[in-house]
């Protein structure tokens, strides 16, 4: 049986890698409905048993079936060994994925920090609203730089000294338009 198999897979290698493909497709599928179906049911259950407001507020924005999204990733990084020849494409197409997400999950949980914070008095004092959307802003700057980075296979500060040697010589360029914008 595995003789014949191996013989087909030889004869049509198109053929081999669909099937492969949609082989890795619905078993990352199926990963990602278990775990929203499953997973994500029983954390909700859980939370609504409990008296604390921070499960609420972390199921309220999402950040678990953010994580959940991730699964699917982990799975074609660890199936990209099936497709000889492919295999640093799919792994860094996987990883990126999952760094995008990763950047989604901590700007959900900054969200669910900024929310708790806010159930407290001491939040209509001194609120931190701006300072979390900084944050978020530097975190997509700084995640968008780690993720440009890793496609390119360079160090993170080669691809931040190249966009600093840019904005020098864009300044020189339009120096004139921005000294009449200021003034």
């Amino acid at each position: 049986m595995l003789d014949s198999i191996e013989r087909f897979m030889a004869d049509f290698p198109n053929i081999a890698l669909a099937i492969k493909i949609v082989a890795v497709a619905l078993v990352a599928w199926l990963a990602l409905l278990i775990t929203k179906r499953i997973l994500l049911k029983l954390i909700h259950r859980l939370s609504s048993k409990t008296t604390t407001q921070l499960d609420d507020i972390l199921i309220k924005h999402r950040v678990f079936a953010s994580a959940a999204q991730i699964v699917p990733a982990i799975i074609v990084f660890y199936a990209a060994d099936l497709f000889s020849g492919y295999e640093d494409v799919i792994r860094k197409g996987a990883m990126v994925y999952m760094m995008l997400f990763l950047i989604i999950i901590i700007d959900k949980l900054l969200s669910s920090g900024l929310d708790i914070y806010q159930t407290y008095p001491i939040s209509r004092r001194r609120p931190i609203k701006g300072y979390v959307q900084l944050l978020k802003i530097f975190l997509y700057i700084i995640g968008g730089i780690f993720i440009f980075a890793y496609i390119l296979d360079k160090s993170p500060w080669g691809v931040l000294s190249g966009i600093g040697a840019l904005t020098a010589v864009l300044m020189l360029v339009f120096k004139d338009t921005i000294l009449s914008v200021v003034a």
